[in-house]
């Protein structure tokens, strides 16, 4: 029985992307009490022939099969539509391989996981570089686009909270990655819009990315007037079991939050960040 290895398990529609559900799978498997923990492990259970071959699939230098989608399926207990989304999710990104992607794709999969976001999901690798808190902010400012003789601007527009020299090579770096671009009269724009990062994976660049974004809360509250802002805070007690609908419900609220509130018309550069984390722990009855 793997039921209580199942119970937190991350829920397949907070995933854009098979290989995120799977490495977001395996990391839990890793400190569950029962259950897989190594690729050859997982191999045995999934049908492959080698834990190389598993490998493969979790790093993601190749697609799963559907038969591997069965089955992780009815080792994990996902029910139907859960499986179906995987298998969905699997053929948009054969799909996109190939160039062959369509808006009647997305759709379908809609069908099946109305949440499926607006947001492009980006792997660790590609959210490392841009990690720093104001990297984000910048890249939302240049949604209407400003000319690169007015860069010495910035600095004051986001109230002397980051350096000319940070501001410029944040410009350099996202110019050279893809998340702004740059026309021929030299007016630099977003490029890329919204994008998440995956969740239930721990990740050093994305815990140091919340961690600074904290300390720029620590600050607003104290400098800014309650007119232009909103800190909240709820103090209650929680099961375990329904730790993961909980923190769905925050993935949800903050997709209709951006849909509701999100506008590229905005004259500012706003900041939504919930905090939320146990303030005590259940104490084993066998400890001393």
């Amino acid at each position: 029985m793997i039921t209580k290895s199942t119970e937190l398990l991350p829920s397949p529609f907070q995933y854009e992307s098979i290989v995120d559900f799977l490495q977001a799978i395996v990391t839990h498997f890793r400190t569950a009490p029962i259950g897989p923990k190594t690729n050859g492990e997982w191999a045995m259970r999934l049908g492959y022939k080698s834990p190389r071959s598993f490998g493969m699939v979790v790093k993601g230098e190749r697609l799963p099969s559907e038969e591997m989608i069965h089955s992780l399926s009815q080792y994990l207990k996902l029910n139907r539509r859960k499986r179906d989304y995987l298998l969905a999710l699997l053929k948009l990104e054969r799909k996109k391989k190939k160039g062959k992607l369509t808006k009647e794709d997305i759709k379908s999969l809609k069908k099946i996981n109305p949440r499926f976001s607006s947001f492009k999901t980006l792997n660790l690798d590609e959210f490392k570089p841009i990690s720093s808190w104001y990297y984000i902010p910048l890249r939302q400012f240049f949604i209407h686009p400003f000319h690169e003789e007015r860069i010495s601007e910035i600095p004051k527009i986001f109230n002397n909270s980051l350096t000319l020299s940070q501001v410029k090579e944040a410009i350099n770096h996202m110019l050279k990655l893809g998340f702004l671009s740059k026309d021929e009269l030299g007016f630099i724009k977003i490029e890329k819009q919204g994008f998440n990062t995956p969740s239930d994976i721990p990740s050093s660049a994305i815990a140091q990315h919340h961690m600074e974004m904290l300390d720029q809360a620590k600050l607003h509250v104290l400098k800014d007037v309650v007119e232009d802002r909103e800190f909240q805070s709820l103090t209650f007690r929680c099961k375990k079991s329904e730790m993961p609908a909980a923190k769905e419900f925050i993935r949800e609220f903050k997709e209709e939050f951006n849909k509701r509130f999100a506008n590229d018309e905005g004259e500012e550069v706003h900041q939504l960040s919930l905090q939320f984390f146990r303030h005590t722990k259940i104490q084993d009855h066998h400890e001393h």
